[in-house]
């Protein structure tokens, strides 16, 4: 049954649900600072965009405005359809939680905690018709809360940053019978107005994403033994919460190791995330016969099996020389230095080039960049670790060297509560990898994500730009240009950042191995994976990676008894046919069909698109995904090539919308306020200059590199 507006009584609710105390040592204002009412809740808002003619100078003028919001609050279903009818319904929910309080006797009002599923988006609205102070909202990024108090005492959290999945995904994972309906039926297109009727279908589909919100909500909470108290706002906070429980008994030894501001600002540097490159030799050709082969929890795997560094970093002051550096690399030291290389030259048998020029300081580019990676450069001054120094030197020639700044600390292996932690999970991901039922199957993608959130918590940025918000306007502050708060920042961190660097350092010493076994057949590669022309024998490598597995603790059991080990390099297949055109941009063919002679869909049944900025969407009535409709054949897969309905959408923020609408039909007015308009987009595949001016080269004079020696 869906209610109205006044038809609610919410204290009779409240009382049903009772009162979360607060967390202890929280002060008021703080998460966990006061008492929560123990009721789920959730709101949603439709919204129809309107496109109005393009005035001299506009590239768009498009407006959105609500025609309808739902609010979920435990079993109960409200629906309205103007923000008067909001402001009605908050005004009584705001007197209810107050009167509540007094009831309950807390020392200050109570909180609701309301989830909105991308939060984001529905921000827009609620900025444009409440006024939120900056100590009402958290925000991870511009525009991006991770929650918004009303009043201070109704909590709109984000439950999109919670869960990291989409609602539909959340729902099914949760086992919620009730799933989200298909919005391609319910046609987001078609303009409503708050006075347009809804159709049963067209209502259904608006109260059933709040419906089974607040359900999935439920379920995770049982799951997972929290409470709307202790629930993270994030879906890394799990993950968070039991590593920093695990290093507890190493709190002087982290606290001795964490980076001040100037060594975190050299690790900074050094910072670089996964190695994801095509061979320019095989770039905007289609090949045959290229197989791929991933590396099983690369990440974790480098967290269990590598040194890391384990004591505070200390600058050389003194005679800072590469002899210097190699010193204590040969003592088994974690080495950060800061060099500069005159006259850097990538040698001829290099596949992957290793330095990128956004991770660099350089000039005199006398033969161009390869689609970001540095292959001659007159001078360059990058930061790196020991770990990639042996890269570099093994893949560049270079007339002379220079270290500007270099600092070391001893390395040991990360403490062995954190690392068992890593192997709880892993563990459990490989004892439930044959799923046989709904709850194993929960409990198995569980697991896959919390082995994976370990590193991405690692990595996080202790000292990040602040959002400031006030009356509506945005401002970055970052702590960085405050040295004080930066120090403090550092010191807060739960992790030291070193250990972040170091974690993607080494998984891309990992992955070079197999790039250097491939040789000239490399085509392709990406974090924890390379794609190569025929077979690749990474036997001895991987005896190499299982030992060290057994050694660690970094391996485990499923079921059936199969052993699984981390590092190693598995096959995935081989495709028939193949095509990349940079990072990101790769498409192929996999695989036969049996009805090949008579499918009206071969090959593209068995083909796939992957391009950053192309929507891996399905057509529901073909099942083939929309992309590869668009795209027809891997011949088209180049650039110029656009995608209009995988072409995925572009948010406009209108900011400062205060106007009336009238309806030519119905001579109705609907009141626009602030909001985000969201647009369908393009995606057009091109090259930078020099990467296409790279690619000429190569077709035109064969083996770019034998040509310039």
């Amino acid at each position: 049954m869906i209610y109205h507006v006044g038809e609610v009584n919410f204290i009779s609710i409240f009382r049903d649900g009772g009162l979360l105390n607060p967390l202890p040592r929280r002060k008021p204002n703080m998460a966990g600072g006061r008492h929560i009412i123990n009721c789920l809740s959730a709101f949603d808002i439709e919204t129809s965009r309107l496109d109005f003619p393009l005035k001299k100078g506009e590239k768009v003028n498009s407006h959105s405005f609500m025609y309808v919001w739902q609010f979920q609050i435990e079993d109960i279903t409200i629906m309205g359809r103007t923000w008067a009818e909001f402001w009605q319904m908050i005004g009584e929910l705001v007197n209810a939680i107050r009167a509540y309080g007094m009831e309950m006797n807390t020392p200050f009002v109570p909180r609701l905690v309301c989830y909105v599923h991308n939060l984001s988006y529905e921000f827009s609205w609620l900025a444009g018709i409440y006024k939120f102070k900056n100590e009402d909202v958290f925000f991870r990024q511009s525009r991006k809360p991770l929650y918004a108090r009303m009043f201070d005492c109704i909590e709109f959290r984000c439950s999109y940053l919670q869960t990291n999945m989409s609602l539909a995904h959340f729902i099914k994972q949760m086992g919620i019978e009730e799933e989200k309906l298909s919005g391609k039926e319910f046609d987001y297109d078609k303009i409503r107005f708050p006075w347009t009727p809804l159709s049963e279908y067209e209502t259904e589909y608006c109260v059933r994403d709040v419906r089974s919100l607040v359900k999935a909500m439920r379920v995770r909470l049982e799951k997972e033994g929290d409470t709307l108290q202790t629930i993270p706002l994030t879906s890394t906070g799990y993950v968070r919460r039991k590593c920093k429980d695990a290093i507890k008994p190493n709190f002087l030894q982290i606290k001795e190791m964490k980076p001040d501001v100037k060594v975190y600002k050299m690790l900074r540097e050094a910072f670089r995330g996964g190695n994801t490159h095509a061979n320019r030799k095989y770039a905007n050709k289609i090949l045959n016969d290229v197989s791929s082969y991933d590396m099983t929890s690369c990440y974790p795997a480098q967290q269990l099996t590598k040194r890391f560094p384990m004591g505070k970093f200390r600058f050389l002051d003194n005679n800072l020389s590469l002899e210097r550096v190699f010193k204590f690399i040969g003592l088994g030291y974690a080495v950060v230095v800061r060099l500069g290389f005159v006259d850097l030259k990538l040698r001829h048998d290099v596949t992957i080039p290793y330095l990128s020029l956004s991770r660099t300081k350089s000039r005199g580019f006398i033969d161009g960049i390869d689609n970001g990676r540095i292959l001659h450069a007159e001078y360059c001054i990058t930061t790196v670790t020991e770990i990639d120094l042996k890269i570099i030197m093994e893949q560049y020639d270079f007339k002379y060297i220079k270290v500007y700044s270099a600092m070391v600390a001893k390395k040991d292996y990360l403490p062995e509560n954190y690392r068992n932690v890593i192997r709880e999970f892993y563990e459990a991901k490989t004892r439930l990898k044959h799923a046989q039922d709904k709850e194993e199957e929960y409990q198995y993608v569980r697991s896959k994500e919390l082995l994976n959130a370990v590193f991405g918590m690692s990595c996080q940025d202790p000292i990040h730009s602040e959002i400031l918000f006030d009356g509506g306007k945005y401002t970055e502050r970052n702590l960085y240009d405050f040295p004080a708060e930066a120090e403090k920042a550092l010191e807060k961190a739960p992790f030291p950042y070193q250990w972040g660097v170091y974690i993607t350092c080494y998984a891309r010493e990992a992955l070079q191995e197999a790039i250097d076994r491939a040789g000239n057949r490399m085509v392709y590669c990406d974090t924890d994976s390379v794609k190569v022309i025929g077979q690749l024998d990474l036997t001895e490598i991987n005896k190499k990676r299982e030992k060290l597995a057994r050694k660690n603790g970094a391996w485990a059991k499923d079921r059936k008894g199969n052993s699984y080990y981390m590092g190693v390099f598995e096959y995935e297949g081989t495709y028939d046919k193949f095509i990349t055109q940079g990072a990101k941009k790769y498409a192929f063919i996999k695989g036969s069909c049996k009805y090949a002679d008579t499918c009206p869909n071969f090959p593209r049944c068995k083909m796939k698109v992957t391009a950053s900025g192309v929507s891996t969407a399905i057509n529901e009535k073909t099942g083939l995904p929309i992309a590869v409709e668009e795209m027809g054949c891997l011949e088209n897969f180049k650039e110029g090539m656009i995608w209009r309905d995988a072409g995925g959408t572009m948010s406009v923020y209108n900011d400062i919308d205060w106007f009336n609408y009238t309806d030519p039909e119905s001579g109705k007015s609907v009141y626009i306020t602030p909001n985000t308009a969201i647009l369908p987009t393009t995606y057009r595949m091109g090259y930078s200059d020099d990467y296409r001016d790279l690619l000429t080269d190569v077709l035109l004079y064969g083996d770019y590199i034998e040509k310039r020696e």
